[in-house]
């Protein structure tokens, strides 16, 4: 297909449905220094919903070959925008120029392990779940509640704690009027800026800034000195993680809860939670199920077998709320807590306020 703007791309395409077209194939090819394209992601959004508008979607495969596709993020997001078919024709010239043996099926192969790892981490199975879904929203939040958010708290940098990041900056590009604080380690903002805000990934945070204002500014802090964000008090403190993580101690005047972040059997922070008179509830990572106790000891995360091994060394009296529950176990950790009868523990319900 030629390149033309995203309004005539969507025009042709319905057209060339409603004609009797069973495929079609958007290219980024015919590109050169005086005929641009149009990004690929945005250009295959456009055309599945206004397939999905003039009620044709299903009489029609769509297949991208896409130049700016050259990794593994973009290719998801591809799939996620409603591709059925992804060819990242330049990515897969330039493997073939790398190794000529090899070079092609190296790549399609790290492809394939790396989208079943995106799509495992949200519970997915088959692609058929992923293509079209637009999984890239901030999760859990309406658009209202997203522009109403001031700062945002880093406990670390694992992927499945800062994906959803860029796209929520960029989500609101547009009406954001002051920047979103920040609130990291100075070695965790650095691994953001190196690794997740970069060309090649997203885009750099020197550029994310709209006609009013930049969109993100970082504020430091350090573990064991407490920090205030939007009138509460916050207390970093070091759990046990495969990288630099930390809990964090939340207070008001009258009341604390604990939320222990990503973290295996550890013992700073229940001395920190101990000394906390107004400590009313614990969140905590509950990431496995019992029958993989040994994945989640070696990852540095719980299942329940473990948890219960904590609840030892903190006073009784408080309650402990599993989350971070890894969405093909949610069922049977659910299952494996209700049948450990223990009043202390349950697993904390999606989208239920709570208040202490």
């Amino acid at each position: 297909m030629p390149i033309w703007p995203p309004d005539d791309i969507c025009a042709k395409a319905i057209d060339l449905v409603r004609a009797g077209a069973a495929i079609l194939l958007l290219s980024d090819r015919p590109a050169s220094a005086e005929s641009l394209p149009v990004p690929m992601a945005l250009a295959t959004g456009a055309v599945h919903h206004a397939l999905i508008r003039a009620g044709i979607r299903t009489r029609v495969g769509l297949a991208v070959e896409a130049g700016d596709c050259r990794d593994l993020h973009h290719f998801a997001v591809l799939l996620g925008m409603g591709a059925g078919a992804v060819c990242p024709w330049l990515a897969l010239e330039t493997a073939r120029n790398l190794n000529p043996e090899k070079g092609e099926a190296n790549l399609l192969h790290a492809l394939d392990l790396g989208l079943a790892k995106i799509m495992s981490k949200m519970g997915i199975s088959v692609v058929d779940s992923y293509r079209g879904a637009h999984l890239f929203d901030s999760i859990g939040l309406s658009r209202e509640e997203q522009l109403r958010l001031r700062a945002i708290v880093i406990t670390h940098t694992h992927l499945d704690h800062t994906a959803s990041l860029p796209f929520f900056i960029t989500d609101l590009f547009q009406e954001l009027q002051e920047p979103i604080a920040l609130y990291a380690t100075p070695s965790d903002f650095d691994a953001l800026r190196e690794h997740l805000f970069n060309p090649r990934m997203w885009t750099s945070l020197d550029t994310l800034r709209n006609e009013t204002t930049e969109l993100l500014v970082h504020r430091p802090y350090r573990s064991g000195e407490r920090f205030t964000v939007e009138g509460l008090q916050l207390l970093p403190v070091p759990v046990t993680h495969t990288v630099l993580t930390h809990g964090m101690l939340v207070e008001d005047e009258s009341s604390a809860v604990l939320f222990t972040s990503d973290t295996g059997a550890t013992e700073r922070i229940w001395q920190v939670a101990n000394e906390c008179a107004k400590l009313r509830a614990v969140f905590i990572d509950l990431s496995f199920p019992t029958s993989l106790t040994e994945l989640a000891r070696v990852s540095k995360h719980h299942s329940p077998l473990t948890l219960v091994a904590e609840l030892e060394k903190l006073r009784s009296g408080v309650k402990f709320y599993g989350v971070h529950l890894k969405a093909p176990y949610r069922d049977r950790i659910v299952a494996e807590v209700a049948a450990l009868a223990e009043s202390r523990i349950e697993v904390a319900d999606i989208g239920l306020d709570y208040e202490f």
